[in-house]
C-alpha cells in the first residue's frame, strides 16, 4: 500500500472527506496536511479544499513523505473500521510471532505477509513493526535492526494524527532500542546509535550517536 492510499484510508477513517489541506516542503522532506477547519494554526501553505485538489499529483510532485490529520478524535472506532478490526489483530498476532522467532527468513517471510517492503536484512528479536501501517515500511538489503528498535510509522500528539514512509536503505544499522518515527528516510551506509530517536533525512553513511533525537526536515 503507497502512502496515498493509506491517506485515502485515514481520511475515510476520521471522516475528514471534506477537509482543507496544507503542504509544508523543505530541502529535505515535504508535509501535507489536513484540517476540518480552514483556519487551522498551521505552519504549512494553505493549497485548498480536498474535494478542489488532485491529491496524488499533489503527494508524487512534492515527494509527500508524510500526512497529518489535526484532530482531537483519537478514538479507536474513529481510527479502525469496522471491518477492518480482524485484518487488524491478524497483523498483530503476526508482528508478535516475527517478534520472538529466531528464524532470520521466516521472520522476514511473516513481516512481509502483512505488507512490510524487506530485502534481505536481519531484523532482531522484539523489533516493534507498526502493524497498523506495515506498508509503509521498507528495509534494504544487508541492514540489521536491532533488539527493540521501534519502527512507527504513525504517532499521535499534540492534537495531530501522524503517518508517514519509513525508508531504510541498505546496509544500515539500527541499534538496539532505536526509534523511528515517519517520515523517516535512512540513506546506505549509515548507523544510527543505541536508544536514539531520528525523524526525517539521513544522508548517506551517517553514524548517529547513542541516545541522540535526530530531526532533519
Amino acid at each position: 500500500m503507497t502512502l496515498i492510499k493509506s491517506i485515502d484510508n485515514y481520511i475515510n477513517r476520521l471522516n475528514f472527506s471534506e477537509s482543507y489541506v496544507y503542504l509544508q516542503a523543505n530541502e529535505f522532506i515535504s508535509q501535507i496536511g489536513f484540517s476540518k477547519r480552514s483556519d487551522e494554526s498551521t505552519s504549512k501553505a494553505f493549497l485548498g479544499k480536498l474535494s478542489d485538489l488532485d491529491l496524488e499529483s499533489i503527494i508524487d510532485n512534492n515527494k509527500v513523505l508524510t500526512a497529518e490529520f489535526y484532530t482531537y478524535d483519537y478514538s479507536s472506532k474513529s481510527l479502525v473500521k469496522p471491518n477492518g478490526v480482524f485484518s487488524l489483530l491478524k497483523n498483530r498476532i503476526r508482528t508478535e510471532i516475527a517478534g520472538i522467532l529466531p528464524f532470520i527468513e521466516l521472520k522476514n517471510s511473516i513481516y512481509q505477509s502483512i505488507g512490510v517492503q524487506l530485502g534481505e536484512c536481519t531484523i532482531s528479536p522484539k523489533v516493534f513493526m507498526d502493524y497498523l501501517n506495515p506498508s509503509l515500511i521498507s528495509i534494504g538489503d544487508e541492514s540489521i535492526i536491532g533488539e527493540g528498535a521501534k519502527l512507527q510509522a504513525h504517532f499521535f500528539n499534540s492534537g495531530k494524527c501522524v503517518i508517514g514512509n519509513i525508508s531504510v536503505g541498505k546496509r544500515c544499522v539500527i541499534g538496539a532500542g532505536a526509534r523511528l518515527l515517519p517520515g523517516t528516510v535512512i540513506n546506505d551506509y549509515s548507523t544510527i546509535g543505541v536508544d536514539s530517536t531520528v525523524s526525517g533525512y539521513v544522508p548517506t553513511k551517517t553514524k548517529i550517536n547513542p541516545k541522540t533525537f535526530y530531526k532533519k526536515f
